[in-house]
């Protein structure tokens, strides 16, 4: 740049241009970190001690843990897991061992996955098995088809009645009136749980409602 420099500088150290890294010196045979030191990052750093950078450029220890003689290392009763410092003991997501979740709803103690009193652990999430519908009495057993779930058993919703299995409702179905298979007449409707016409004051006589006290040929007189 036609301007006279002493090539002893950090800017220019034994060379135009050579600019040393931050904690960096200009020795005799060129730019020098304290002894022990490296450079990473433009910057002259322990890799014996430090986070960013321990025991190589680049090395980062994890949240919580520190550089200890080059290597990245947790708190007393931590354990590096995934990159972080945590405690087996009672960390959900690694109790007792890297990677060993608890269920959802959960607890860790003592280094054990525990639910609730009264729950189980159905695919990852602490479940009642008297009174769900997906996990009835035992895992996986689902009341989609009959409705509910009852000391752990699937059973039908009130007035309703199993047949072949699947919930009906009794109290005003005419293809299962009362009881399975109890059809009612076409003419005919379910009404709390029994066949009966329409007209309350009639009765079916044959395929036909009737008043039976005023027809003739239905009135068994």
């Amino acid at each position: 740049s036609g301007t006279c420099v002493a090539l002893d500088g950090l800017m220019n150290c034994r060379g135009c241009g050579n600019v040393c890294a931050a904690g960096a010196s200009c020795g005799a045979a060129g730019c020098e970190c304290p002894t022990g030191q490296v450079v990473c990052g433009g910057a002259c750093v322990d890799p014996l001690s430090d986070a960013t950078n321990c025991g190589s450029c680049g090395e980062t220890c994890g949240a919580g843990a520190s550089c200890i003689s080059g290597s990245c290392a947790c708190p007393g009763g931590q354990t590096l897991c995934d990159g972080a410092c945590v405690d087996t003991t009672s960390d959900l997501l690694n109790c007792g061992m890297c990677g060993e979740a608890c269920a959802s709803g959960g607890a860790c103690i003592s280094g054990t996955c525990f639910c609730p009193a009264g729950h189980v652990d159905c695919g990852g999430v602490c479940v009642v098995l008297e009174g769900g519908t997906d996990n009835c009495g035992e895992c996986g057993n689902s009341c989609a088809v009959r409705g509910v779930c009852s000391g752990g058993s699937c059973g039908c919703r009130a007035g309703e009645i199993e047949c072949d299995g699947t919930c009906v409702n009794g109290w005003s179905n005419p293809a299962s009136c009362g009881a399975c298979d109890n059809t009612c007449a076409a003419v005919e409707i379910c009404r709390s749980s029994a066949c009966r016409c329409v007209d309350a004051t009639q009765d079916l006589c044959g395929e036909a409602c009737t008043h039976t006290a005023f027809d003739e040929a239905n009135s068994g007189g």
